[in-house]
C-alpha cells in the first residue's frame, strides 16, 4: 500500500526509567493531539493534489529516538504520481507476515493493547521484524469512543 506519510517526533522527557510508563499515559492525549494535527495536514495536502484517500489512516511507531517518542502518520492514497514537499514524503507498507491484534475503545487502552501484543509475541516465539503500526479504522470525530476500533499490526519474522 502506497501512501503520503507526514514524519514527526513527539518530543517528551524519558529520564527517569521508573516514571517512564506514567509519563507516557499521562502524554497520550498529548500524543492523540499531535496525530490529529498530522492526519490535519495530510488531508490538506491530499485535497489539494487531487488524491484520494484509500484506507485508515495509520501511525508507525519507532519508539524511542534520542528520549523522545518518534511516529510517522500516513494516510494511504490511490496514487503517488505528484509532487511532494517536506515533511511530507511517499511511503510504502511492509510487505509480509504480521500479527494482527483489534482495539476496541478509547485511545488511552492502546498502551495496554500493545503490551499484549508483545506478551503474545514472546509466548509464541515470535520476534518483531520492523516498526509496529496502528490503523484507525473508526473516526473519533462521528463514532462514540466506547466504539472505536484500532486495528495493531506487528511486523514478523
Amino acid at each position: 500500500i502506497l501512501g503520503l506519510l507526514l514524519a514527526f517526533t513527539f518530543s517528551m522527557a524519558l529520564n527517569k526509567y521508573d516514571r517512564r510508563r506514567d509519563a507516557l499515559v499521562n502524554d497520550s492525549n498529548a500524543i492523540g493531539v499531535a496525530l490529529g494535527v498530522a492526519y490535519g495536514k495530510l488531508s490538506g495536502y491530499i485535497t489539494a493534489s487531487g488524491l484520494r484517500q484509500v484506507a485508515p489512516p495509520i501511525a508507525i511507531h519507532y519508539g524511542e529516538r534520542d528520549g523522545a517518542l518518534a511516529f510517522d502518520a500516513g494516510i494511504p492514497v490511490d496514487r503517488t504520481d505528484v509532487p511532494v514537499v517536506a515533511p511530507v514524503r511517499v511511503g510504502s507498507m511492509f510487505e509480509g507476515r504480521v500479527v494482527k491484534a483489534v482495539h476496541r475503545g478509547d485511545y488511552s487502552g492502546l498502551m495496554a493493547a500493545r503490551d499484549q501484543v508483545r506478551a503474545y509475541l514472546a509466548t509464541a516465539g515470535l520476534a518483531q521484524d520492523g516498526p509496529m503500526w496502528e490503523q484507525y479504522v473508526s473516526d473519533p470525530g462521528t463514532t462514540p469512543v466506547a466504539e472505536l476500533i484500532t486495528n495493531i499490526f506487528v511486523p514478523i519474522k
